[in-house]
């Protein structure tokens, strides 16, 4: 294979200029200092740090080419890079060094990256240190247990903050000081069964109280692993994954690949996505059965809608239990969560909420398997 063999030189690359590494690069021993805007291209070859120094600058380096599979990797000794390209036209690029780390953008232009088991550091702060371009035929993967894409910043009162762009976004009140979010891409065993492969390990300094967090969590379809989509929900473990608890949903999207919950109390823990478990059936006296395989659903509707004071809570129940009837805005915060006592059939219920302001909410049944409602409120008549 060819390469550009760069062995104890200093290579000054100023402002808008290109070098082209046809076959690869391999730095030996030696040093490179990007001044500027500069783009490396390596071209149907391998990124081989032995022993060298590489300046970043802001620098792009774009892996690029058809190299074949043992050529398109990253290797060495670890390089942190200002921006770099996966850009190949055939196979993917593997990563053989112990980690790499990106400080400003790591964007996908085609095909992917294979963690290998290895990390991906992204840099601080929200407008660097991300992924860019992320899609369903080019994006992180690996199976590996160790895989990850991780980012550590500091955030406080996040608004649809996208997090690294790596598929998980945080609405939230309150100041959770250094925040670390590792992704990883083997699937998690649920009490449903396996989870898509992707799931993500947040950890906060603080955890605040009152949050009323909003968590969106995005995903591919190739990384269904068997998953209906339209059944995805959301899980939890506070367990390092020993255990995982179903935290429901609140809207979803097949098209926009999507699955987010509204007035979470805390966003701290592990969170993946897998299908529902089934609603528990009725025993002799109505109470739940959970020794009974068997699936019973409850199903409700909240009219009218749009409304301007009072709303109907309608509820088709299959079983004896207290429930609890929660109205949220849309930022996650929740505005009334009152019990209710269902009986076996249709069960009615009216709610006062004119004193809100105009807008759009949420309404949902805690301890329930149902799907949240969309609301919205009009202006009063």
């Amino acid at each position: 294979m060819k390469k550009i063999l760069i062995v104890n030189f200093l290579a000054l690359m100023f402002v808008q200029t290109t070098l082209f590494c046809q076959g690869g690069l391999l730095l030996d021993n030696a040093q490179i200092v990007c001044v500027g805007t500069i783009k490396i291209v390596v071209e149907n070859g391998r990124w081989q740090n032995t022993g060298g120094t590489f300046t970043k600058g802001n620098s792009t380096v774009k892996l690029a080419g058809n190299a074949s599979a043992a050529n398109s990797v990253i290797e060495g000794d670890v390089t942190t890079f200002h921006d770099l390209e996966i850009a190949k036209s055939q196979n993917n690029v593997k990563i053989l060094s112990s980690s790499v780390i990106v400080s400003n953008l790591l964007r996908f232009t085609s095909r992917n990256l294979d963690l290998n088991g290895k990390t991906v550091v992204l840099g601080t702060g929200f407008s660097s240190g991300n992924l860019t371009n992320e899609n369903t035929n080019s994006y992180t993967y690996s199976a590996l247990p160790l895989s990850s894409v991780t980012k550590t910043s500091s955030i406080s009162n996040p608004s649809n903050a996208h997090f690294g762009g790596m598929g998980m976004r945080i609405t939230a009140t309150g100041s959770f000081g250094n925040t670390t979010l590792d992704r990883r891409h083997n699937a998690q065993t649920l009490p449903t069964g396996d989870g898509i492969q992707k799931y993500w390990r947040l950890s906060t300094t603080n955890n605040p109280a009152g949050q009323n967090a909003t968590l969106r969590f995005q995903y591919f379809d190739s990384e269904l692993n068997g998953n209906n989509e339209a059944d995805l929900t959301i899980w939890r473990s506070t367990n390092n994954g020993a255990s995982w608890t179903d935290m429901g949903f609140a809207t979803r999207s097949t098209t926009s690949n999507y699955v987010e919950q509204v007035a979470l109390s805390d966003i701290n823990g592990w969170w993946t996505l897998g299908v529902a478990p089934p609603a528990p059936v009725v025993g002799p006296g109505g109470e739940r059965d959970e020794n009974n395989p068997a699936s019973v659903a409850s199903t409700w509707n909240v009219f009218p809608n749009p409304f301007a004071e009072w709303v109907t809570v309608s509820i088709h129940s299959q079983t004896k239990e207290t429930v609890v009837f929660e109205c949220c805005t849309a930022e996650g915060k929740v505005v009334l969560s009152t019990p209710i006592a269902l009986e076996i059939g249709e069960n009615t219920f009216q709610f006062d909420l004119k004193t809100l302001p105009t807008g759009r909410y949420f309404a949902r049944m805690v301890g329930l398997p149902c799907p949240a409602i969309a609301l919205v409120k009009g202006a009063q008549h």
